[in-house]
C-alpha cells in the first residue's frame, strides 16, 4: 500500500483515540496501535464506491503538537481512466484526535 503510514514507526509512539466523521455522521472510532491502522473506508458519493483513505499525515501533525484534541480535514481520492483521460474523484472527511493518558 502506498501510504505515509509506511513511514511511521511501529508501534505508534502516542496513545490516541480517533473518530472518523463523514457527512456529519460518525463512521468509526478507533485507538490505532500500528501505522497501517491510520486509514479508513470512505464512500465517494459520485462513484457510490468505498475507497481506502489514509489519514497518517493528519496523525503526524497531531502527534508533533501539544494539543489535547484536534480535528483535521482529510480527503479520500480515486482516479479512474476513461476514454484516455484521468478523472479524479474526491470525498472530504474529518478525523478527530484525542490524546489518551
Amino acid at each position: 500500500m502506498d501510504s505515509q503510514a509506511d513511514l511511521l514507526p511501529l508501534p505508534l509512539p502516542l496513545s490516541v483515540a480517533c473518530r472518523i466523521w463523514h457527512r456529519d455522521e460518525l463512521l468509526r472510532e478507533l485507538t490505532p496501535k500500528q501505522g497501517d491502522q491510520l486509514r479508513t473506508r470512505i464512500v465517494i458519493a459520485a462513484l457510490g464506491e468505498a475507497v481506502w483513505a489514509d489519514f497518517s499525515a493528519a496523525y503526524s501533525l497531531f502527534a508533533s503538537g501539544q494539543a489535547a484534541t484536534e480535528r483535521h480535514a482529510c480527503t479520500a481520492c480515486k482516479t479512474i481512466e476513461k476514454f484516455g483521460e484521468a478523472i479524479q474523484f474526491r470525498e472530504d472527511f474529518i478525523v478527530e484526535f484525542l490524546r489518551l493518558p
